[in-house]
């Protein structure tokens, strides 16, 4: 049925377009390469876990995009072209918005949980979309899910003073509802987690003086379940760390499987 609503759709446009074609054919402009980039294009398909349903975006028509699914396959979220998030319910197709977000991400796992951004206030706020619960944070710049759903990682930023702004990164056990400060510095970037949601390692930066903040002193750090802070694991200024290399960046596979190793670029 769901199939059947979509071709229905697209044969009525199709119908529309050809009745409207002898009037319009007098008209129409020349056809040349500057219109190319204008022309609706299809993108970004999508489908769910279930193979019931699937999503695109159409490009250049301003009704929205960055569409997905949940992964229990019983609602789909978007973000609507005047700024609002769509929210519907795979069951009943009822939509619910939530106006002025900027953006959003959907947790993996078998609790589902949206985390999405306010715009304009670096608010950001969580819902279990199982059970409605919501937490929020502010001064937010940036936030992640663990792979398996079980972990938030918040990055917040805050004035230290007139001329230093510091960064803190914390961990949300979503389950325990936990909260740990696990760094603060002067920049935080490239998070990457085992595949056990119980590991981290991220790139950490801190000016060598403040005076001479353009000297920057990258670290590799590394968070665990159980320790306090994330500990440094090496950086530009470590005893021994070869002068003709820099910390650049935590490669895309992260972890090895068995969480023993990290591989960097």
């Amino acid at each position: 049925m769901k199939w059947t609503f979509l071709t229905i759709v697209l044969f009525s446009i199709s119908i529309s377009s050809l009745c409207q074609t002898s009037a319009l054919i007098k008209s129409k402009p020349p056809l040349d390469t500057s219109v190319l980039d204008k022309w609706p294009s299809v993108e970004a398909p999508v489908m769910s876990n279930d193979g019931n349903f699937a999503m695109f975006t159409i490009k250049n028509i301003p009704a929205g995009g960055n569409a997905s699914f949940t992964e229990d396959s019983k609602k789909a979220i978007f973000l609507n072209a005047n700024d609002s998030m769509g929210i519907i319910n795979l069951n009943d197709y009822q939509v619910k918005f939530i106006p002025a977000i900027s953006s959003f991400k959907i947790s993996g796992g078998n609790e589902q949980w949206l985390a999405f951004q306010i715009k304009g206030n670096k608010g950001l706020a969580i819902e279990n979309l199982n059970s409605g619960d919501q937490k929020t944070f502010d001064s937010v710049i940036g936030y992640y899910f663990s792979p398996g759903g079980k972990v938030l990682l918040v990055q917040k930023e805050h004035k230290k003073n007139v001329d230093e702004t510091l960064q803190e990164v914390i961990w949300v056990n979503l389950f325990s509802e936990n909260k740990q400060i696990i760094w603060q510095g002067f920049q935080s970037k490239n998070f990457v987690f085992s595949e056990s949601d119980s590991e981290l390692a991220f790139i950490g930066t801190e000016p060598i003086s403040i005076l001479k903040k353009e000297e920057e002193n990258k670290s590799i750090f590394y968070f665990k379940l159980g320790l306090t802070k994330a500990i440094i694991l090496f950086g530009n200024q470590s005893t021994g760390f070869n002068s003709n290399l820099v910390v650049d960046k935590i490669g895309y596979e992260g972890f090895s499987d068995n969480g023993n190793l990290l591989f960097l670029l």
